[in-house]
C-alpha cells in the first residue's frame, strides 16, 4: 500500500511582507520605467518561486523566523526580482531600461557584500541562510 502526505508550508510575515515589496518593485518599474506586462509576469512568477521555496527550506530546517543576514539576502533577491523582470522583458520585447537595471544590480552587489558579515557580527550563521545566500547569488548571476 503506498500513502503520500502533502504538507502546505507557511511563510512568516516576513515572507508576506517580501511579497508586497516586490510587488511595490514591479510596480515602480512599470510606472517609472514602462515594465511591460510580461516583465511584471516574470518578476511576479520569480517572487512566488524565492518565497515558496524559502519557506520550504525554513520549514525542513525547523526555523519560523529569517535572521537579520537572511532579510538582508531576502532584500537582495528581491531585487534579483526587479533586474530578472527587467532582463526578460527586453529579452522577448526589446524594451529595456538601462538605469534601473544598473541601479537594481549594483544595489543587489552591494548587499551581496553585506550578508555574510551581518550573519558572522549577530552569530546568526546558519546552514539555510548560507544555502539562501549561495542561491540568490547563483540567481542573480543567471540574469
Amino acid at each position: 500500500m503506498v500513502t503520500s502526505t502533502c504538507t502546505v508550508v507557511k511563510g512568516g510575515p516576513e515572507q508576506a511582507a517580501a511579497a508586497g515589496v516586490q510587488l511595490l518593485i514591479l510596480a515602480g518599474l512599470a510606472a517609472a520605467f514602462g515594465l511591460g506586462p510580461l516583465g511584471v509576469l516574470v518578476g511576479v512568477v520569480y517572487a512566488a518561486a524565492l518565497l515558496g521555496l524559502l519557506s520550504a527550506a525554513m520549514h525542513r530546517a525547523g526555523r519560523s523566523v529569517l535572521g537579520p543576514a537572511d532579510l538582508v539576502t531576502l532584500a537582495r533577491a528581491l531585487l534579483v526580482g526587479g533586474v530578472t523582470a527587467i532582463v526578460a522583458e527586453s529579452l522577448l520585447s526589446g524594451w529595456t531600461a538601462r538605469a534601473a537595471l544598473v541601479a537594481l544590480a549594483s544595489a543587489a552587489l552591494v548587499l551581496d557584500a553585506v550578508d555574510g558579515k551581518v550573519a558572522r557580527r549577530t552569530g546568526t550563521v546558519s546552514p539555510v541562510g548560507a544555502r539562501f545566500d549561495m542561491e540568490v547569488a547563483r540567481s542573480s548571476c543567471s540574469c
